[in-house]
């Protein structure tokens, strides 16, 4: 039998029942199944796309299995937006650019922060196709102009859901079977949520929930941090938003306003996601992933933007720019700072000693303004726990560069984002790869 996404909430309560209970399921021969909300605003129903056109039902008969929508509160009911039917759309590029202009007249984004908003937007359609779906973590002076932006995200994302006040508890009692959009209001949220939230926004990875069950609590998210960037909570997981101040001359975002932008634009996004889910789903080769090092991240908003090349392009620079920041982070954390040294070492030496690295690390970082000094024991620990190994010698400790130690010096410093020069001779250099340490 072909198996569907994992999303399935199964209520067999009688041995060979068919019944499946479901939030949406991703089938294995191109299909899909999608809550939606009638006309009637009565109970949810299952829209399913066959790959060519949609049909929606209170119970959708597939693949030897009959699925019907997933139980959910009356509070969920109302407190999320569910497209009502999937309707087409002129282009893709249409389709991104109205959303992009509502960025701009209710928010007061410029035109790239507009782009970074739409393309963000896009992902929360798909977090059952992308390995991490991207946190959007948004600071500014003005939480009601936050809160304004939030509420416009989820006249526009797929289910979502506004917070306050988020705990480990009250995290694990929501819906996550809708795998909805969180959106979180919380300028002080605790560096145990914020872990909890960064290590487990990977499918497949579980977290322990109540009576002994275990939750996919993977999900879309914007978090409101206040003048806080966060930078230092998040590091490079997210993606990063400086609201401009609320300005008088913006329109006001209204019930009515929100309305009307949900019932156009929610039924618009579902049929894109119903005719792009499987191109987002597929592996895609580094050759034509975009020239960012942020990775993971700007392949999965890469993934999200089909059929708008251009679109994407104006999303990178934005994507760079946060690099820029990142790198600068990093200029003056210890391990990108040893990983520098390291690898100048390895084209220079056979070995040398952790008292000598521990030297050259010190004077690195105060070149970049830290005032902290490691000790020679410090910087022993840190190799180790970059996965170098030191060798006892009459001297004290050294780090030999082996074969084996110089590649992990270069796949360490293509890790870190280092910008460095290519080294002659060095079949394990790429081009900008290797420092040079005074």
């Amino acid at each position: 039998m072909t198996k569907s996404a994992r999303r399935t909430t199964r209520n067999n309560s009688e041995p060979g029942d068919r019944t499946v209970a479901t939030s949406g399921e991703i089938f294995a021969d191109g299909t899909l199944t999608e809550l939606v909300a009638p006309a009637d605003n009565g109970k949810p129903a299952l829209l399913f796309w066959n790959g060519k056109r949609v049909r929606i039902a209170p119970q959708i008969d597939h693949l030897r299995q009959v699925y019907r929508p997933l139980e959910l509160e009356v509070s969920i009911r109302q407190a999320m937006r569910f497209p009502r039917a999937a309707r087409p759309y002129a282009s893709t590029k249409a389709l991104f650019k109205g959303i992009a202009n509502l960025f701009e007249r209710y928010i007061g984004l410029s035109t790239p922060e507009a782009a970074m908003a739409t393309a963000w937007t896009a992902t929360t359609w798909f977090p059952d196709c992308l390995s991490s779906p991207p946190t959007l973590v948004v600071s500014g002076p003005d939480m009601s102009h936050a809160i304004t932006f939030f509420r416009l995200l989820r006249c526009l994302s797929r289910r979502g859901l506004l917070l306050a006040e988020l705990s480990r508890s009250s995290l694990l009692s929501l819906p996550m079977a809708l795998r909805p959009t969180l959106m979180v209001n919380q300028p002080y949220l605790s560096r145990t949520i914020t872990s909890l939230l960064r290590a487990s926004n990977y499918r497949g990875l579980f977290v322990s929930g109540n009576r002994g069950a275990v939750m996919d609590i993977a999900c879309s998210k914007a978090v409101y941090s206040g003048m806080e960037a966060g930078a230092d909570s998040w590091g490079d997981s997210a993606l990063y938003l400086a609201l401009p101040p609320g300005r008088s001359d913006l329109p006001p975002l209204g019930v009515r306003e929100q309305d009307e932008i949900a019932n156009l634009f929610q039924p618009q996004m579902l049929m894109y996601r119903c005719r792009a889910f499987r191109q987002v789903r597929e592996p895609r080769p580094a050759a034509g992933r975009p020239k960012s090092p942020n990775g993971e991240m700007a392949h999965n908003l890469a993934a999200c933007i089909q059929g708008d090349p251009d679109f994407l392009q104006t999303v990178i620079p934005f994507l760079q720019r946060q690099e820029e920041d990142a790198l600068a982070r990093r200029s003056c954390d210890v391990k990108s700072a040893l990983v520098e040294v390291v690898l100048a070492q390895s084209h220079e030496a056979k070995e040398i000693a952790v008292s000598r690295v521990a030297e050259l690390t010190n004077a690195l970082l105060r070149c970049r303004g830290e005032l902290l000094e490691y000790s020679g024991q410090e910087i022993g620990w840190t190799l180790k726990q970059l996965g170098f190994y030191r060798h006892r010698s009459g001297g004290g400790m050294v780090l030999r560069f082996s074969r084996e130690t110089r590649l992990l010096a270069h796949q360490l410093a293509r890790h870190y984002g280092l910008t460095l020069s290519a080294m002659d001779g060095c079949g394990d250099c790429t081009p900008t790869q290797v420092p040079t340490t005074q």
